[in-house]
């Protein structure tokens, strides 16, 4: 069930209807951008392909993800925060199949994910959604958001963001603590 859920959520990203954390300001800086090539390749479950993940240049990655649902696209980015690997993903505008003037209402968010693992599984966690509820209701709030249709948007800059996220690495349950398993896929 969390890995349909994860997937789900990843696929989910530019239509807000996931819990993912989302910004609309990257996560990540030029300066933590790093570089694994071990996620490059072809992921999933069971033998059944659900994410490629390709290499575009030295920081950047195009993952697309597939399953019974469809396709989406992204642009991932891998950054540490305190020696810690996270993915920023960031829909991939071109790769939108809907006419111009519905993707018009549509504004891409970036969502992030801690990555415990990149070989030979690739293993990924994401924030709590009720953990960031609860982080945010706080006064003053960590980070500036928008709730839209019941969900937090951040509109903080990325250095406010890399600041709440190194601050919050080792918080008890910040991380839902149940990653999504990716098995490389031989071809």
């Amino acid at each position: 069930m969390k890995k349909y859920m994860l997937l789900f959520a990843l696929g989910a990203v530019f239509a807000l209807t996931g819990c993912i954390p989302c910004s609309i300001n990257p996560f990540y800086s030029e300066d933590n951008l790093t570089f694994d090539p071990n996620i490059i390749g072809s992921w999933g479950e069971n033998n059944t392909e659900t994410t490629f993940i390709e290499q575009v240049d030295s920081s950047t990655y195009r993952i697309s993800l597939e399953d019974e649902t469809g396709r989406a696209a992204f642009e991932g980015h891998l950054f540490k925060v305190n020696g810690v690997l996270f993915l920023d993903l960031f829909p991939d505008a071109d790769e939108l199949q809907m006419n111009e003037t519905y993707k018009e209402h549509l504004i891409p968010v970036h969502s992030v994910y801690r990555v415990l693992k990149t070989d030979p599984d690739l293993v990924i966690d994401t924030y709590d959604y009720g953990w960031l509820v609860d982080a945010m209701e706080k006064q003053p709030a960590p980070l500036d958001f928008l709730e839209i249709h019941g969900r937090m948007v951040f509109t903080s800059p990325t250095e406010k963001l890399q600041e709440f996220i190194a601050a919050n690495l080792d918080t008890q349950g910040a991380f839902l603590g149940d990653p999504l398993v990716l098995h490389r896929i031989k071809r």
